[in-house]
């Protein structure tokens, strides 16, 4: 596989576009620093997103980041920040990419939702 690409090819096209261009590259991170911010919420890109789903989603605490849905939720295995079923994973958390595009998101994501106390 191509490391210079993601693992997660969802989208990324349109979603690259919309990040700044400091996020297209890999970063030099590690796990250990940040949390556990990729399973501290759950992510959904909607190709729908009517006003209308926008506001019922709202009104269950679901908050709106352009076409996502952004379900503060975490893992239930995720403890002090760390996995607790490491070795054991499911491989979508296998394939996940440390430092890049999507784990940089979610980084971000993670600090904007514990300043508005979310997780």
């Amino acid at each position: 596989m191509n490391e210079d690409r993601p693992r997660n090819e969802f989208e990324w096209s349109e979603r690259r576009e919309s990040m700044p261009p400091s996020l297209w590259t890999y970063a030099p991170v590690a796990c250990e620093t940040c949390g556990g911010a990729c399973c501290s919420h759950i992510a959904l890109l909607f190709s729908d997103m009517t006003e209308d789903r926008k506001t019922w989603l709202a009104a269950h605490g679901v908050i709106i980041d352009g076409n996502e849905a952004v379900f503060p939720m975490p893992c239930r295995w995720l403890r002090d920040g760390r996995c607790s079923i490491y070795d054991a994973r499911p491989n979508i958390c296998r394939d996940f990419q440390v430092g890049g595009p999507f784990c940089l998101v979610a980084r971000a994501r993670n600090k904007s939702l514990k300043n508005l106390s979310l997780v």
